[in-house]
């Protein structure tokens, strides 16, 4: 199996149109897909995809197994349960023991 990798970064993927959609999307910054509704512009149609049911159709397909709470994203879903489930604290004050789980807190 060849392995193809970006000369931009460290970038890696077997495929070579895996590697170009890459290079077109994250570093020459080629965003072929535009929204209808508003300015946001994808590299991949499944992003504009994801894009519109998330913000502008307010689809939150997601659920969380503890609680009511619900996501339009897995990442949204996961760091509401890292923080309100596990107690996940990502960022601590260099002067004292205080940890929260955002920079502007």
């Amino acid at each position: 199996m060849r392995n193809y990798a970006c000369t931009e970064c460290d970038y890696r993927t077997t495929r070579k149109g895996i590697l170009k959609t890459h290079i077109e999307g994250v570093h020459i910054r080629i965003r072929n897909y535009a929204c209808t509704e508003c300015d946001y512009r994808a590299t991949q149609k499944v992003y504009l995809e994801k894009h519109i049911n998330c913000v502008h159709l307010r689809l939150k397909k997601y659920e969380c197994n503890h609680c009511d709470y619900r996501a339009g994203q897995m990442i949204q879903l996961k760091r509401h349960i890292k923080i309100n489930h596990l107690g996940t604290r990502n960022f601590n004050c260099n002067y004292c023991d205080y940890q929260t789980n955002g920079k502007e807190n």
